[in-house]
């Protein structure tokens, strides 16, 4: 019996000792492979981006010490600021992106059962679906004032707003292969109408938006928009 149990007590004694052991070990190991700024040890693990602690954030803009003489909040001859030099860059592109009047007028047309028609539709769609995206890009690359996050918000936004726009598009003439059933045609073209009526009510929230960031930064009206500026200054010529 005592030779039997020999073995059982040895391996009892090798299993005590790599507990004792494996804990240690483990640390170490974590230990160095820990980075060695501590930043990163405490980086969240659920997936969430980790927040810049040194990004800068603009305090509010400095209002005139006389409202009353001062230009208003929307008036032509806004005073010289980076916001304002912000707010003109980023009109032109937008007014540059939209589709010309005689685009507008093709894409509003009935085709009328009439082939031509379909086909000038699709090289009009076509043609202001890319404009669209060369927009959102020219809109991403814009600079902001140091600082200005909700200018930066909401520069993204008016950068997706284009980018949703074209993909509506791009959707409607893409190959399909046809619709088996008249209730899969159906379902296609309501797609396709929720996702024009989703980029229509997304941009009333973004043209909300735009109104309030001029007012706080007492930025005049869009002059390519503005029927005011267009009679005193005329109407900017579409690229």
């Amino acid at each position: 019996m005592e030779k039997v149990t020999k073995p059982g007590r040895k391996i009892r004694q090798v299993l005590a000792l790599l507990c004792l052991l494996v804990p240690g070990l483990i640390g170490q190991i974590q230990a160095q492979a820990a980075p060695a700024n501590e930043m990163f040890g405490a980086m969240p693990q659920s997936g969430t981006k980790p927040v810049k602690k040194n990004t800068y954030v603009a305090p509010p803009p400095v209002q005139p010490a006389n409202a009353v003489t001062a230009p208003g909040a929307l008036s032509m001859t806004s005073a010289a600021s980076p916001e304002l030099t912000f707010f003109e860059s980023l009109d032109t592109i937008c007014f540059r992106g939209w589709p010309k009047e005689q685009e507008r007028f093709y894409l509003s047309q009935n085709f009328d059962g009439e082939l031509e028609k379909v086909e000038r539709w699709t090289r009009t769609a076509r043609s202001v679906a890319k404009r669209y995206r060369n927009t959102a890009t020219a809109l991403r690359n814009l600079q902001i004032p140091n600082g200005r996050v909700d200018l930066q918000e909401y520069k993204e936004m008016r950068a997706e707003w284009f980018d949703s726009a074209a993909r509506v598009y791009e959707e409607m003439i893409k190959p399909k292969p046809p619709a088996q059933t008249m209730e899969e045609l159906e379902a296609q073209l309501r797609k396709v109408d929720q996702d024009a009526d989703a980029v229509k009510h997304s941009k009333t929230t973004i043209l909300a938006m735009d109104r309030r960031l001029r007012r706080l930064y007492r930025v005049h009206e869009p002059r390519e928009s503005d029927a005011l500026q267009n009679y005193v200054m005329g109407v900017p010529k579409q690229k």
